[in-house]
C-alpha cells in the first residue's frame, strides 16, 4: 500500500508527543492531519514544524460560520499553502462556492465535510434534526459539494460507493479507518485500509491505529504489506 495515500491524524494535545511521532515515522509518511485538539495548543507552530519537515498538511478545522468569516480564513490558508482544509457542507452552497473561487489556481484543496463518522445512520434525525433519511441527506450534501465546484469531500468508507455513483472523479478523503484488530472507538461507520481503497477512496485518515501503537514502525510495515 502507498503510504502517501494516508494522512496520519495527529490527535495529540501535546506538541512534544507530536514531534516525537513525526520524527519516529521519518520518511515513511509524508501526509499529516492537524485537527482542533492539536491546533488549539500548537497553532501555526505545528504547521511550521511540518512544513520544515517537508510534509503535506491537512488542516481539519471543519469551518462552519458565516461566509465572510470563513472566506477570510480560506484566504489565509491559501497564503500559507496549506494542502487541504475542511469546510462543512451544512454551511451552505453560497459559502462552498465562494471557497471554490478563493482556492482556484492555488496549491490548496478544500474538502467538503458530509456527515461525521461518529454519527450512526439511525441517529441523523436526533443529532442533526434532519427529517430525511441518511442516504437522501448524503446525496443532497454530495451534490451540493459537487455543484459548488469544491474538488473533494470527506465521508466515511460506507458512503464511498454512493459518492462514486454520483461522481467518479471527485477526490474522496476517508476517516473511520481501522486495522482488523483495532477497537471501533467513537466511530460508527468504519472499514479497513484495504477495503476503503478498493472501494474508491483517494486518501485515508488514520489516527489511533498508528498514534496509539506501542511500536508505530510495526504498523508501518503492516500497512506497507497491504495489497490493493
Amino acid at each position: 500500500m502507498d503510504l502517501n495515500k494516508i494522512f496520519v491524524a495527529l490527535d495529540y494535545q501535546n506538541f512534544d508527543d507530536t514531534k516525537n511521532l513525526v520524527e519516529t515515522l521519518g520518511d515513511d509518511f509524508k501526509c499529516y492531519k492537524v485537527g482542533q485538539p492539536l491546533y488549539t495548543v500548537a497553532g501555526n507552530e505545528i504547521i511550521k514544524f511540518l512544513k520544515d519537515k517537508g510534509k503535506r498538511i491537512f488542516l481539519d478545522l471543519k469551518f462552519f460560520d458565516i461566509p465572510s468569516v470563513i472566506m477570510k480564513a480560506a484566504e489565509n490558508l491559501v497564503k500559507q499553502e496549506i494542502d487541504f482544509f475542511t469546510v462543512h457542507s451544512l454551511a451552505g452552497s453560497e459559502l462552498l462556492g465562494e471557497i471554490a473561487g478563493i482556492v482556484k489556481d492555488s496549491k490548496t484543496t478544500p474538502l467538503g465535510v458530509t456527515i461525521l463518522t461518529s454519527i450512526a445512520e439511525s441517529k441523523i434525525a436526533d443529532v442533526l434534526l434532519i427529517e430525511k433519511d441518511f442516504d437522501q441527506t448524503m446525496k443532497i450534501l454530495i451534490n451540493r459539494i459537487i455543484d459548488s465546484r469544491i474538488p473533494g469531500l470527506v465521508c466515511s468508507p460506507k458512503e464511498i460507493d454512493l459518492v462514486r455513483s454520483i461522481n467518479t472523479k471527485i477526490l474522496i478523503v476517508t476517516p473511520g479507518i481501522r486495522l482488523e484488530k483495532d477497537s471501533v472507538g467513537d466511530q460508527s461507520r468504519i472499514m479497513t485500509p484495504g477495503e476503503a481503497m478498493k472501494a474508491g477512496s483517494n486518501y485515508l485518515v488514520m489516527g489511533r491505529s498508528i498514534t496509539g501503537a506501542q511500536d508505530p514502525k510495526q504498523i508501518v510495515e503492516q500497512l506497507k504489506s497491504i495489497v490493493i
